[in-house]
């Protein structure tokens, strides 16, 4: 039996629909950690100007919406098996002089105690760029990815009398650029040509692993 409960604050703001500011804190908890390790705090905070709004462009006929996107924020990973954070027992049998005895076993997985959330934290920049009464329609956006406190299975020696155990080990990331362009070339009243172009590159690299 897994549980899992949130708790989500969100506080929103719109000036002269210019400037826009988001502002969000969530509070996980979950039954697959210990009690010191069951809740994480994720923040996050996203900001937008709306430059077309301003009075320098107000007099620019062919653009219809420039804006630039800012955005910061923390999200939680707890994908792993339940029970983790103890030993497993299942049931086995050995013989004494002709009988068999039922017992219990240990199972192949140690528990760890000290398991936590895997924590990614993603930064993100963005612009949007509409031209000719949104005819053409241009998003750019850089992102940066980064998860830390990875859940992993980890091989561990046989000696401790285990083959494995769940550990937070080791960070990557992951980061790039993604263009999308939309554009409407012909649009009449029985007839529309749009096209739709999708650019991404992106890197990973791993940034830490098994220590």
């Amino acid at each position: 039996f897994t549980s899992l409960v949130s708790y989500l604050g969100r506080v929103m703001y719109n000036y002269a629909e210019k400037y826009y500011l988001t502002a969000s804190i969530r509070v996980d908890g979950s039954s697959k950690f210990m009690k010191d390790n069951q809740y994480a705090t994720f923040p996050a905070v996203s900001a937008a100007w709306r430059i077309s709004e301003e009075e320098f462009l107000k007099d620019v006929d062919f653009l219809n919406n420039l804006k630039l996107r800012v955005g910061y924020g923390t999200a939680g990973n707890n994908n792993i098996d339940d029970n983790m954070y103890t030993t497993g027992y299942g049931s086995g049998h050995y013989g004494i002089a002709g009988q068999d005895y039922i017992t219990f076993v240990p199972g192949s997985t140690l528990g760890n105690k000290d398991l936590k959330w895997e924590k990614t934290t993603t930064t993100n920049v963005g612009l949007d760029i509409s031209l000719f009464n949104s005819r053409v329609n241009l998003a750019l956006d850089w992102y940066n990815n980064e998860s830390s406190n990875l859940l992993i299975k980890n091989k561990i020696p046989t000696t401790t009398g285990y083959a494995d155990q769940y550990q937070n080990l080791g960070s990557i990331r992951n980061r790039g650029f993604e263009i999308v362009l939309n554009t409407t070339n012909i649009r009449t009243k029985d007839f529309t040509w749009s096209t739709d172009l999708n650019i991404a590159i992106n890197r990973s690299k791993v940034l830490e692993l098994y220590g």
